[in-house]
C-alpha cells in the first residue's frame, strides 16, 4: 500500500477528527472508505452516459 500526503483544511480536518474518534477508526481508513465511495459513484454517473452525445465538430474556417 502506497503512503500519499493531502492537505485539509483546519474544518475538514476537525471533522475528521472526530468521526475517527466517534467510529473508533483511523483517520486513513475514512479517507480510504470515502475515497472508493467517490470513485464508485463517478463510474456509476459515466455509465449512465456512456456514449452520450457527442459534440459537435467545431470547423476551422480558413
Amino acid at each position: 500500500m502506497s503512503v500519499n500526503s493531502v492537505r485539509l483544511g483546519p474544518e475538514i480536518e476537525q471533522r475528521l477528527n472526530e468521526l475517527a474518534i466517534r467510529q473508533q477508526r483511523s483517520k486513513s481508513d475514512l479517507i480510504r472508505q470515502a475515497l472508493g465511495e467517490y470513485f464508485e459513484r463517478q463510474a456509476r454517473e459515466a455509465s449512465r452516459w456512456p456514449e452520450a452525445v457527442p459534440a459537435p465538430r467545431v470547423s476551422q474556417a480558413a
